[in-house]
């Protein structure tokens, strides 16, 4: 089983970068089968996980974290992503309220902001981002905008690799103790993750250019692309990206 799965890994990003090359233009790439897919959660029991023989998570020092979200139901905390290690559930997660109060978590330390005072729209695709760096700089960003900055998030710390992450679920535990109330409900695409901060300038080309992501800003942890995600399909189907979304 393990061979096929790396066979499988090795022969789809072939043909991504055979894809690639037969087509240079950025849009025609970001609209290829590969990527150009959504996921869609339709209840509390989604199961998605980032597929570590694929999409290995290293070890880092800096992050960054961006993906475009539109939920149908927002509950007080609503998962984008979670990643856990042996003795740490909360090595590394996103999530975000029906008041965009966004919750932080990088190796069991958190913090939480209100990133607008108006509240989350729902059905509307909004593009979030987080960086953090471990001098404990971390800065968050909603529509290509930095609207939080802030110090002291886990300084010095190093985020622990080769564990579990999971996009739009909780963990509690290593790769279980999923908290339906933390779910996510609604659509998620584009999630990509990076072993640097990205400056605000990056950040906001990624957003203006709806994450089509050009050679020198390719992420190098996880590039959106669903054939590296083991999906259950109980609550969640994987669809293509109607005709301008995310935007």
């Amino acid at each position: 089983m393990k061979v096929f799965t790396v066979t499988r890994c090795l022969l789809l990003t072939l043909l991504l970068v055979l894809a690639t090359t037969a087509n240079k233009s950025k849009h025609a790439v970001r609209r290829s089968a590969f990527d150009a897919k959504k996921l869609v959660y339709t209840g509390p029991e989604s199961r998605v996980k980032v597929n570590s023989d694929c999409s290995p998570i290293p070890s880092m020092t800096a992050l960054t974290a961006c993906a475009w979200l539109k939920a149908n139901a927002m509950g007080e905390k609503t998962t984008i992503m979670s990643y856990a290690v042996a003795g740490q559930p909360n090595e590394l997660k996103f999530y975000i309220s029906a008041t965009l109060r966004v919750y932080t978590y990088v190796s069991g330390e958190w913090r939480y902001d209100n990133i607008q005072s108006d509240g989350w729209q729902d059905n509307e695709w909004m593009h979030l981002c987080y960086g953090w760096d471990n001098s404990g700089v971390l800065k968050g960003y909603l529509n290509g905008v930095l609207v939080k900055d802030s110090t002291g998030l886990s300084d010095g710390v190093t985020v622990t690799g080769g564990g579990v992450m999971y996009l739009g679920q909780e963990q509690d535990t290593l790769g279980g103790g999923f908290d339906n109330d933390e779910a996510l409900v609604g659509e998620l695409t584009s999630f990509n993750l990076w072993s640097r901060r990205l400056s605000d300038a990056e950040i906001a080309d990624v957003y203006d250019t709806c994450s089509v992501i050009d050679d020198s800003l390719m992420p190098d942890v996880f590039t959106w692309d669903v054939y590296h995600l083991d999906i259950e399909p109980t609550d969640v189907s994987v669809e293509y990206l109607d005709a301008g979304e995310p935007c």
